[in-house]
């Protein structure tokens, strides 16, 4: 998960330094990431995890490291939740076949490509 959010600040926040070089604790308001360049990133990473932050995360401290925005996505149910509304730990059927999903765990694998991550109807519960 680390590494995703490490691409998205990279392409998405306008950083000033190689994302290579930036530790997870420090502050990416620093290294350039702007209040505009951070709503890019929160968007990207809401698609990218399938997640929609709470109006609580939407803070400048969320998006200031890379590891308070990890702490975040974690919070919010990482990659395991989806549009569909499920949270870790719930069992659920998928029939989407470029979807893999760890069903009672966290963890879940974005298709390539651009488009929804998933598709009404595509996922139910068990």
């Amino acid at each position: 998960m680390d590494q995703a959010i490490r691409r998205i600040a990279a392409r998405h926040g306008r950083l000033s330094v190689a994302i290579e070089t930036v530790a997870g604790d420090d502050d990416l308001y620093a290294l350039g990431l702007t209040s505009h360049t951070a709503v890019n990133v929160m968007l990207t990473v809401e698609d990218r995890f399938a997640i929609k932050f709470s109006y609580s995360c939407m803070t400048k401290s969320t998006f200031a490291t890379v590891d308070s925005l990890s702490a975040a996505v974690r919070e919010h149910g990482g990659a395991c939740r989806c549009a569909a509304g499920f949270g870790p730990g719930e069992a659920a059927v998928v029939t989407e076949p470029r979807l893999t999903v760890e069903l009672r765990g966290v963890s879940a694998e974005r298709p390539p490509g651009p488009g929804p991550w998933c598709r009404p109807g595509s996922i139910r519960r068990a």
